[in-house]
């Protein structure tokens, strides 16, 4: 019967992991939106077949992701956004790794390119707050993304 079990393994635990990002390897994040990617649907109706339709694969999309870390000194993201909104999107184009860990050894990892900073979110300052952390959230648009084998 352990055996058994054994072939099963429990899902991922999904707090353990880590972001890279190729040239600001220094940063960790604490939360991370989902990826998802999305095939459009082409539909077809064919002359004299009336029972279905056709539906041919278009093209493929993939969905922002949002990171988030408490605020600290460096001005690496910020830096990283500020090339975008000077029009230098060829120089901010990023890949970078997602690697989930498990008994600190890494068991999956995702890897994304073509990212660049849309949007960069400072959380809310509030002096009747209880200490709260100050957050950072970058939204980076990819081009792609792919599980990568071990």
């Amino acid at each position: 019967m352990a055996n058994e079990l054994e072939a099963y393994p429990d899902p991922f635990i999904n707090y353990r992991f880590r972001i890279e990002i190729k040239g600001l390897e220094i940063l960790g994040f604490s939360k991370m939106s989902q990826l998802e990617n999305e095939t459009e649907i082409e539909k077809y109706n064919e002359g004299g077949v009336n029972d279905y339709t056709h539906k041919f694969p278009s093209s493929t999309s993939y969905s922002n992701i949002t990171l988030e870390h408490g605020l600290g000194v460096d001005d690496l993201i910020y830096d990283w956004r500020e090339k975008v909104i000077s029009g230098d999107v060829m120089s901010a184009l990023k890949s970078g790794t997602i690697k989930l860990y498990k008994n600190n050894e890494v068991v999956d990892m995702w890897h994304f390119q073509g990212a660049w900073p849309v949007k960069l979110t400072i959380s809310d300052l509030d002096a009747n707050s209880s200490g709260d952390v100050l957050i950072e959230s970058v939204e980076l648009s990819i081009e792609s993304f792919e599980r990568v084998k071990k």
